[in-house]
């Protein structure tokens, strides 16, 4: 996998994010830049990528994610994966039509911390679950093959593995679940 952060910004300033990302940030990296170190690692791997994962930051804030998308998809990787918070799929038409038109090649990591409004303020600041769920919908709508990315906290939302592994059973198009311990970095409280 290769991981690309293509943006400093987020829409959120989640107390748990280990990047320090924030919408007081605007580094934005130039398509070309991506395009050139993704094309130095295929000249490494024989002209061949399995996973290019977008992140940041809010990679669905990028400016020219259309581009950028364009461009990858030019190139043999077989997946691009677009890790994102959902704030922006739950209601942009648009971003919501780009990662339909190319879902044959692009995937959504799609940060989903549990289902009760508890875990959600105390990884992201706020009660998103109503957002969350609307992301998801609109996912599975699109056909947009979909893996849940969980954040666990012992105490907090661990319990709420199971609910989430349902979630994905029950979500059409949702492929699988990321259960990511959190990180004790950037904003992360010490544990």
């Amino acid at each position: 996998i290769l991981l690309e952060d293509i943006i400093e910004e987020c829409n959120l300033r989640c107390p748990t994010c280990f990047t320090e990302s924030s919408p007081d940030l605007r580094g934005v990296v130039p398509v070309g830049e991506i395009i050139a170190n993704v094309d130095q690692r295929l000249a490494r791997e024989n002209g061949r990528l399995d996973v290019v994962m977008l992140s940041g930051g809010e990679p669905t804030l990028h400016p020219q994610l259309s581009e950028l998308l364009d461009a990858l998809l030019e190139r043999n990787i077989v997946r691009v994966l677009v890790n994102t918070n959902g704030l922006e799929v739950a209601k942009n038409d648009e971003l919501l039509e780009l990662l339909k038109r190319n879902r044959d090649r692009v995937e959504v990591y799609l940060q989903f911390d549990g289902l009760r409004a508890e875990s959600s303020r105390h990884h992201r600041g706020g009660d998103l679950t109503a957002i969350k769920r609307t992301a998801l919908e609109r996912l599975s709508a699109a056909q947009i093959f979909t893996t849940l990315t969980m954040t666990a906290t012992l105490g907090i939302n661990d319990d709420e593995i199971g609910d989430v592994v349902l979630t994905a059973l029950n979500t059409p198009y949702v492929g699988g679940v990321s259960i990511q311990p959190v990180f004790t970095s950037g904003r992360t409280p010490g544990l």
